[in-house]
């Protein structure tokens, strides 16, 4: 029998299959922000919140966008430059976690659990800030390379 191994998505693939972007027309992060700049239909959060298993409250909490901000954009159908940014690095958070983890649950119980070595933060509610996020990816690279964190 000749069986065929599917390799699993890349990190770019996982992030255009959640954000709805045509991978056809994304060649590099360019034209992720020309996407972004665009703005971003509000389907996204949606399925970022079924991706992610938390509810909308809980994603505006992370990313830093007021509840009631999401419920006029959900009205009309259309995210901000910025708010589209901001759902793109939660995104690209996810999906880098599930690439070092090589798992979707436990880069989400990871991504959801308090780390010692983020003074007891819970990765999600650092990625309100780039500084925050950035603090993530390095710890994610760390963990890759078997680096003690």
């Amino acid at each position: 029998m000749n069986y065929q191994v599917t390799p699993p998505p890349s990190l770019s693939e996982q992030i255009a299959l959640i954000m709805h972007f045509n991978k056809k027309t994304i060649h590099s992060e360019i034209d992720i922000a020309k996407h972004i700049r665009k703005g971003l239909p509000f389907k996204i959060v949606e399925d970022i919140c079924l991706v992610l298993q938390i509810s909308q409250n809980e994603l505006s909490q992370s990313i830093g966008i007021n509840v009631r901000t999401l419920a006029r954009r959900k009205k009309e159908n259309k995210l901000h430059a910025d708010e589209g940014d901001k759902l793109y690095r939660l995104v690209r958070i996810y999906a880098r976690a599930v690439e070092v983890f090589e798992d979707k649950k436990t880069a989400l119980r990871w991504l959801n659990t308090p780390k010692t070595t983020l003074g007891g933060e819970i990765p999600l509610s650092l990625l309100d800030t780039d500084a925050g996020t950035r603090e993530i990816e390095q710890l994610l690279g760390r963990i890759e390379y078997g680096i003690i964190s």
